[in-house]
């Protein structure tokens, strides 16, 4: 299964911590969430991430509802 991510941060420095040193963090991440994910559908995953900056997203009622946090 083809599972795309965004992965979304608040400012670009996040962004460089969120991928950290040649991509290093957000390998790890996405390796273990390919774990979790095959373990859960019982099938092979090709999960592929991207980080994406959204300033202040967090403080949106809009943008929480789209995440499905939003009432």
């Amino acid at each position: 299964a083809l599972i795309q991510c965004n992965l979304y941060v608040e400012r670009a420095s996040q962004k460089g911590i969120l991928i950290g040193a040649g991509g290093k963090k957000l390998k790890e991440i996405g390796r273990l969430a390919r774990l979790a994910l095959e373990s859960q559908l019982g099938c092979p995953v090709y999960l592929e991430l991207w980080v994406k900056v959204l300033p202040e997203w967090r403080k949106s009622p809009q943008q929480l509802r789209r995440f499905g946090y939003g009432r």
